[in-house]
């Protein structure tokens, strides 16, 4: 990982890409000067599964389906081997590995195997904005930029807005995890027959 962090370290650090308010650019100093080997696998039962299919014979191939696997598999070690012949790895890719690639991936998959954009990609990329939360700054953030440069030779997008958290009466985020959080269901039970709070707010945050 230190390698392909540098150009993510440098852009921030020279306004190359702002982060809005610049407090946060020490806390982006600081992960990425520590960071860390990343290990992608996961062992749990949703997520995208890692696209390598092992062998008979000890050896794996890296394929998009079974059955492109098994034609690299046969051509490449002289074998006659079955579909059912081929083991796909269990394990997932970690979540925050599919999200790196978001601003790419949803233009153009192609392009990592390529290094050829297509002109959706060539449009659209870089972006202006992202707008999230600070919590995620490393571990979707910092990891974008960093897939932008390594994939890209380019910043993902321009400005990087952190907004505030709503926190609970401790302190703590409020989330599903921590049942903290209210009920939406609950928020919209009508006080008077007919009439739903929660719609009313989007109504009323709507332009004319």
């Amino acid at each position: 990982m230190d390698d392909i962090t540098k150009p993510a370290l440098s852009a921030v650090m020279d306004d190359v890409i702002q982060l809005y308010p610049p407090k946060f650019k020490n806390m982006y100093r600081s992960w990425m000067e520590n960071v860390r080997d990343w290990c992608i696998s996961r062992q749990l039962w949703w997520g995208h599964r890692i696209p390598a299919y092992y062998l008979p014979n000890g050896e794996y191939v890296v394929a998009k389906t079974p059955e492109e696997a098994l034609l690299l598999a046969n051509k490449a070690y002289n074998t006659n081997f079955s579909i059912s012949d081929l083991k796909q790895d269990e394990d997932v890719l970690d979540t925050w590995f599919s999200s790196w690639l978001w601003p790419i991936s949803v233009f153009d998959t192609e392009v990592f195997t390529t290094g050829k954009p297509n002109e959706e990609l060539k449009y659209y990329y870089p972006t202006n904005d992202l707008v999230t939360a600070p919590e995620i700054l490393f571990f979707w953030v910092a990891r974008m930029i960093i897939a932008g440069y390594e994939y890209t030779g380019q910043k993902p997008f321009k400005n990087v807005y952190l907004t505030g958290i709503v926190r609970d009466k401790l302190g703590r985020k409020m989330s599903k995890s921590l049942g903290n959080s209210p009920e939406p269901l609950e928020l919209d039970r009508p006080v008077w027959s007919g009439w739903s709070p929660n719609r009313h707010a989007f109504l009323l945050s709507c332009r004319k």
